[in-house]
């Protein structure tokens, strides 16, 4: 092991943030493996967080020193070989930090795995979008290196024209997921979330509760707010609370997993993190169509679309009728985790990157992004 490189991670959020954790926290033990030093630095707390998912108000004042927090940051910025950043460094706020930080020749790698630059030029507000419209383009062109989750957030990378741009999927540790042996006679439906996804559910509840009830599954949803009972009546529901520690044993008592999401753009950028959780779990899949849906589910072979030629009773249906078929579905899903969509396959990548990176070296953007099918 050698020597490597300094690195200041500007994420959005701690642990407890989804996000951040997934794209960033889970690949540092293994970086730092490898001889990176790194620094965490979240723009948000976990106070900020939980407030977030109660829609609780949160003042403006609160937000001015979360912001100031993180200024103070940036004047240690030369210090470091890489500024790794979570989408932008102050959201809501042109992209002068960014411009003035690549003017000084730090070395910025940009990663998202949401469609974030929608809620700029898509936004109802007139003046965001005259004055931040364009505001990702620019932190895009202005970056080393932007990573992606899906080839809809890497085509949009590179007409801004990011310099170099790689599809990195988001990924589970396969070593914590594991499927288990679905013995028991009552079928499960399941889905995982937060209190603000639960959204997703309303639109399909009628459906999804008349698959469960013809076929006698059950339904368990992860993380969902509990006002998600008054869409599914009956005793066939069970409403588990989220936690790091427990969401891979949780997953491992669902047959099926699925995915809502309604359609638009900001979908588009949804990285199907839900699909790979269950792929891991050797669970078989419905989802709803996005593009990035659809191409992870063709490469694992494990599940269902759900587009304009399928509903979502017919699409559980076709699943829940076939329990051999389910287990097949699964272990098809397993496989292709264990192969691309995990956190020991993509470690090497992102540490290539960083390595390249830091060195000035060139990345072959078109080989990187080909090497992985998400």
């Amino acid at each position: 092991m050698h020597a490597q490189a300094r690195i200041l991670l500007l994420s959005k959020y701690p642990r407890k943030g989804a996000s951040s954790r997934l794209r960033f926290l889970q690949f540092l033990p293994g970086l730092e493996a490898e001889g990176f030093k790194i620094k965490q630095s979240p723009l948000f707390d976990d106070n900020y967080l939980q407030r977030k998912y109660n829609k609780e108000r949160i003042s403006l004042i609160r937000i001015f020193v979360l912001y100031l927090r993180r200024a103070l940051d940036l004047f240690s910025a030369k210090g470091y070989d890489i500024l790794w950043i979570e989408g932008e460094i102050f959201p809501f706020l042109p992209a002068c930090a960014e411009r003035i930080l690549a003017a000084l020749g730090v070395k910025l790698i940009i990663d998202y795995d949401d469609a974030i630059f929608h809620r700029y030029d898509l936004s109802t507000s007139r003046l965001i979008r005259g004055v931040l419209g364009k505001k990702i383009q620019q932190v895009m062109r202005v970056a080393t290196l932007v990573t992606v989750g899906n080839e809809y957030l890497a085509a949009y990378a590179r007409a801004a024209p990011a310099p170099s741009v790689v599809v990195i999927p988001t990924v589970v540790d396969k070593e914590r997921y594991r499927p288990a042996l679905k013995r028991s006679p009552q079928l499960v439906v399941g889905w995982i979330g937060t209190p603000v996804t639960t959204k997703y559910l309303r639109k399909i509840a009628v459906e999804l509760q008349g698959a469960c009830r013809r076929h006698g599954a059950r339904l368990t949803l992860i993380g969902a707010d509990r006002a998600a009972r008054d869409l599914f009546p009956g005793d066939f529901l069970e409403i588990l609370s989220w936690s790091e520690a427990e969401e891979a044993a949780m997953l491992a008592d669902i047959d099926v997993g699925i995915m809502p999401l309604e359609t638009s753009p900001w979908e588009e950028g949804k990285c199907g993190y839900k699909i790979i959780q269950y792929m891991a779990a050797g669970s078989a899949v419905v989802a709803s169509y996005t593009a990035a849906n659809a191409a992870i589910l063709k490469r694992g072979n494990c599940g269902v679309v759900v587009d304009q030629n399928c509903n979502w009773f017919e699409a559980l249906s076709s699943l829940l009728k076939d329990r051999s078929n389910l287990e097949a579905l699964g272990l098809n899903g397993r496989k292709a985790v264990e192969e691309e969509y995990s956190l020991q396959a993509q470690l090497p990548r992102i540490t290539r990157f960083m390595t390249a990176v830091s060195k000035g070296e060139d990345i072959d953007s078109e080989a990187e992004s080909t090497s992985c099918a998400a």
